[in-house]
């Protein structure tokens, strides 16, 4: 009995470090077995300054294209808003009426031959074809067309001659017989006859010339000369000539006569 215990006693000790040995062997098994964990990777801080700085060197030459994109269309602008100021307008205006025989054209410091002609022609059908119901409205029509620096001598003229009319109680009538234009000077005359009348009784009839001097503003004619006077010759070419001629820069306008 005493011999058998230090046997049993041994032999638990070798079962015991037989176990140990097992499981000691398992745990290493297991973690030759599981994955390893990789090292951290850190980045290093000149990778990340070159990182940078290559960002803001991008984001520099994108602002500096803005700049110079940006620049260029501001002189691109200002050269084209200075052309525009600078420019001369040769533009041309034709003016047509729906049964239009003639074309008449105008720029803006000049206008076509035909186009004086017929504006001196209503022109002079406005101021000399009057009634003492229409002298005032007509001689304010002729008055629109009349430049600013001869305005002031014409309008007391023309004025004058349709308060005689209307005091008299008289009527003028204008009939055209022939017209010469100077598209130099910018100057028309017509010849043609006046016939003063009260009611419906001629009282009085004679031979005129009427000529006007015009001045372009914008393409627009102004009158900037008037003068009605008795014919001198039945050319008008000739009576152009004389007005023409004239160095008189004071506007004159001989009112028609009235009877008494």
């Amino acid at each position: 009995m005493s011999r058998k215990a230090p046997d049993a006693i041994s032999s638990g000790k070798s079962e015991q470090r037989q176990t140990q040995t097992e499981q000691t062997e398992k745990t290493q098994g297991d973690s030759s077995r599981s994955p390893s964990v990789k090292p951290k990777k850190t980045v290093p801080m000149q990778r990340i300054i070159q990182t940078v700085s290559a960002e803001a060197a991008a984001h520099l030459q994108i602002r500096r294209a803005i700049v110079a994109a940006l620049g260029v269309s501001l002189v691109t602008n200002a050269a084209l808003a200075l052309t525009l100021l600078t420019k001369n307008d040769n533009s041309r205006t034709i003016v047509l009426s729906p049964a239009a025989t003639q074309t008449y054209i105008a720029t803006d410091d000049s206008v076509s031959p035909n186009l004086m002609e017929s504006f001196a022609s209503e022109s002079a059908s406005v101021l000399l074809t009057m009634t003492p119901a229409t002298a005032s409205s007509n001689a304010e029509i002729f008055l629109k067309n009349v430049a600013p620096q001869a305005y002031g001598a014409m309008a007391s003229a023309v004025r004058r001659g349709a308060s005689e009319l209307v005091r008299n109680y008289a009527s003028s009538v204008f009939y055209r017989h022939a017209s010469a234009v100077d598209e130099t000077a910018k100057s028309v005359c017509l010849t043609g006859e006046r016939r003063m009348m009260i009611a419906s009784t001629v009282t009085e009839t004679s031979d005129v010339t009427v000529c006007m001097r015009y001045v372009v503003t914008a393409g627009r004619l102004q009158i900037s000369q008037l003068t009605i006077r008795p014919s001198q010759s039945s050319d008008p070419a000739a009576e152009l000539a004389a007005f023409t001629q004239s160095e008189a820069t004071v506007v004159s306008a001989e009112t028609p006569d009235t009877p008494n």
